[in-house]
């Protein structure tokens, strides 16, 4: 798909966001009945499952959305085939299919097609925009696992601009995420680059190396996507490199669905190519403020629609208050939903413990984990120097949580499933 597609679809973009509320609604749900015709009418899977959207004069009735069932991740897994139509639509351009790597439930496969990716792709362009990015520094990614970028050494990648804007001229530059911190830091410095881009967690790594060395490596920025950033690992990127961490939330499943913006200092949702929405346990959405699961429906995905799909990560919408955009907030995320808490009496918690916990009791990292329906785990790696504090965290779980909990502690070197994908919540019960 040639430059012209890209360019034309990000003007669109930054010309969409500064809409009213109420054209940007009416496009929305304009582009929402596009893909979900199609799915009715061309995807086996959709026919029978969209049937009580669509009235006997083939209108679609609105006022049913919040009854269709959710997509889930085992659906995904298990019908993929059925999911895909025969054909696209003209201007898709070819497919390519993405797999997750299952490390936070089980793995699935997702057709996209290139119109799709370019979308996404062009939002990131919009969010780098909202953040002023230097599109002629360089970048380097400390990224995966797998693939070109568990090769040993640096590779350039290519631009990470679009080409056409003038200035962008800076190179993305990857490193195999087993190279030791250290090494990226060496690496960042000899190349000079602006930016580094990897999981908040490998970010906050590379901070503390640069600290523990004595030094700091002046950047412009440090460009995360995945988790949400911590106030620890914020404060340790200021310390070590001068900058700020730049986020955004996005899936292989979905694409980019949301990015910092720096103006307003709120993420917005890029919600004129993805419907995010934040519901409860029947489906319906939850007023602002509250935790609920964040279910999606990528608005150009033609090669796999994946209607109202249940991402497994809980979130909270926050209100309009943003006056220089239609966009709404993603006020934060709040974990995944294989992670809240089940108590004995039935209620279930979206455990939420403030960062400065952890600094006070003496941790430079620390996890809950729910082992029964009756006890909670403190996993911690002790802060250098300091003492931890058990007292500190057996209060917080009172207080946070719940004041009949059980609490022991464990010291480990390690915590979670790999540092990419750190889980400060884990229920395990």
């Amino acid at each position: 798909m040639d430059a012209s597609v890209a360019r034309r679809l990000l003007d669109g973009l930054l010309d969409s966001q500064g809409w009213s509320q109420a054209a940007f609604a009416a496009e929305q749900r304009r582009r929402l009945g596009a893909i979900v015709g199609f799915a009715h009418a061309e995807i086996p899977f959709y026919r029978s499952r969209l049937a009580p959207l669509f009235r006997g004069d083939g209108s679609i009735a609105w006022d049913a959305w919040a009854d269709l069932p959710i997509l889930t991740r085992q659906d995904l897994a298990r019908h993929a085939g059925a999911m895909r139509p025969s054909a696209l639509p003209p201007g898709h351009g070819d497919t390519h299919d993405f797999s997750t790597s299952g490390t936070t439930g089980e793995p699935v496969t997702v057709r996209v097609s290139r119109f799709a990716n370019v979308v996404s792709q062009c939002c990131l362009f919009r969010g780098q925009m909202w953040n002023h990015l230097d599109w002629s520094g360089d970048v380097l990614t400390w990224f995966g696992d797998s693939g070109p970028e568990a090769e040993p050494g640096v590779h350039r990648r290519g631009p990470w601009g679009p080409p056409w804007r003038p200035g962008s001229t800076g190179s993305l530059f990857s490193i195999a995420r087993a190279t030791p911190a250290a090494e990226v830091i060496d690496a960042a410095r000899r190349l000079r680059v602006s930016y580094l881009m990897g999981r908040p967690r490998t970010l906050q790594e590379l901070a503390a190396e640069t600290l523990r060395r004595g030094e700091t490596l002046p950047l412009r920025g440090l460009l995360t996507f995945g988790a949400e950033t911590t106030g620890d690992a914020r404060e340790a990127c200021r310390a070590a490199f001068g900058a700020e961490m730049i986020g955004g939330y996005a899936s292989k499943e979905a694409g980019l669905l949301a990015y910092d913006c720096a103006t307003c200092g709120k993420r917005h949702i890029n919600a004129d190519t993805v419907l995010v929405e934040v519901v409860d346990a029947r489906g319906r959405p939850v007023p602002p403020g509250e935790v609920g699961r964040i279910v999606v429906t990528p608005l150009f995905n033609f090669a796999q629609p994946l209607i109202r799909y249940d991402q497994g990560d809980l979130g909270v919408v926050g209100t309009a208050e943003a006056a220089h955009t239609a966009l709404p907030v993603l006020e934060r995320l709040a974990g995944r939903t294989t992670d809240l808490f089940r108590l004995r009496d039935g209620r279930v918690l979206a455990p939420s413990i403030p960062e400065s916990i952890g600094e006070s009791a003496g941790a430079a990292l620390w996890q809950v984990a729910q082992v029964d329906e009756a006890t909670v785990e403190i996993r911690y790696i002790p802060a250098a120097g300091r003492r931890f504090d058990e007292a500190v965290f057996s209060q917080a779980i009172a207080q946070y949580l719940d004041p009949g909990l059980r609490v022991r502690f464990a010291m480990t070197p390690a915590l979670g499933k790999g540092q990419d994908k750190f889980r400060r919540y884990s229920f395990e019960a």
